[in-house]
């Protein structure tokens, strides 16, 4: 099992991208979020696959803390009002494992939470993912204020 921190709250920090692409892109009054996975200053919290190198319940966790990140890097970017219309889930995991949605739930009820909108959404398995991240989301959202 993992040691994964798990602090009150999420630290306030600046985001950027870890390679040549933007954290956000927009065509107003559409907002599309590149892949965000959870980090702390730059460095993933956790590695690996989930329920092989991280149990259900450190991914849940894992699923929250990164859902609260893209809300940190939207609102980073000057979009406190947006509607969520579609969330990305891609988890690291092997072919057997099914509880995708589970973790994917985690990061649904975050943005339901806060923006008080229902995405639609997607949960994928995946054999990998960036630097070996066990979760990683996208959004696709509508700038409330240009709708």
């Amino acid at each position: 099992m993992s040691t994964i921190p798990t602090p009150e709250h999420l630290p306030s920090e600046t985001h950027h991208a870890n390679g040549l692409y933007s954290l956000v892109s927009t065509h107003p009054p559409f907002i599309f979020t590149a892949g965000i996975t959870p980090r702390r200053d730059g460095e993933l919290i956790a590695q690996g696959m989930a329920e092989v190198d991280i149990s259900p319940e450190e991914m849940e966790y894992l699923a929250h803390f990164t859902a609260k990140r893209l809300i940190q890097v939207l609102t980073q970017h000057g979009f406190n009002t947006i509607r969520p219309l579609m969330l990305h889930v891609y988890v690291a995991s092997q072919p057997h494992q099914q509880n995708h949605s589970r973790y994917a739930d985690a990061c649904s009820k975050v943005l339901v939470d806060h923006y008080k909108h229902q995405p639609a959404r997607v949960a994928v398995g995946v054999a990998s993912l960036p630097g070996n991240a066990p979760i990683e989301i996208s959004l696709i959202a509508v700038n409330e204020v240009d709708a």
